[in-house]
């Protein structure tokens, strides 16, 4: 099976060559629940697919000590950041950049699954990874995380597609590797 949760990293010995890692986004599809895909991971880094039947949500939390974005590769969700009433709404191919400490949580709010990219690092990945907004530790506690029995679509898969935008011309004279930082709004 796919699944697996995301947990504190241990840090591997520093003996080990590092090598590039290879992986695909194919998840399955729910009719209940979420799951998380972690597809790969170093010490520093870690990129899963998370999968959320209509509906699924989690409770407000942060992260001490990571930074992260999400990416919505299909569906909606509505975050909340720091408070229950600053909200966003995220649309597939769009993201949002989380800042370790930044409280937050989402719904998935599509009548389809909600699938997103979640890309994480951290310098360290203690037992306290998460945590509630008063600093209380965010274990995996059902009823407070409102989890629910994963239940798959049977045969049902993510199917990634992504349609390129074209620009006809950059607005002014940039090198070729700065283009997305223009269209990222990073510059």
């Amino acid at each position: 099976m796919l699944t697996t949760s995301i947990k504190p990293m241990e840090t591997p010995d520093t003996e080990t060559k590092s090598t590039a890692q290879f992986f695909k986004l194919k998840s399955p599809l729910l009719a209940q629940g979420r799951l998380n895909n972690v597809v790969a991971r170093t010490s520093l880094l870690q990129v899963v697919v998370k999968v959320y039947a209509s509906g699924g949500e989690n409770a407000m939390h942060k992260h001490p000590y990571e930074d992260h974005a999400f990416v919505i590769l299909q569906g909606q969700a509505i975050f909340h950041i720091e408070t229950d009433e600053n909200v966003k709404v995220v649309n597939k191919n769009e993201g949002v950049m989380i800042p370790r400490g930044v409280s937050y949580w989402f719904l998935s709010s599509s009548p389809e699954n909600l699938v997103m990219l979640r890309v994480g690092a951290a310098e360290k990945w203690p037992d306290d990874w998460r945590a509630f907004p008063d600093g209380r530790p965010f274990v995996d506690m059902p009823k407070e995380n409102k989890k629910a029995e994963c239940v798959e679509l049977p045969g049902q898969f993510l199917r990634a597609r992504f349609a390129a935008t074209r620009i006809s011309r950059p607005l002014i004279d940039l090198p070729c590797f700065m283009h997305s930082d223009r269209a990222s709004g990073l510059i």
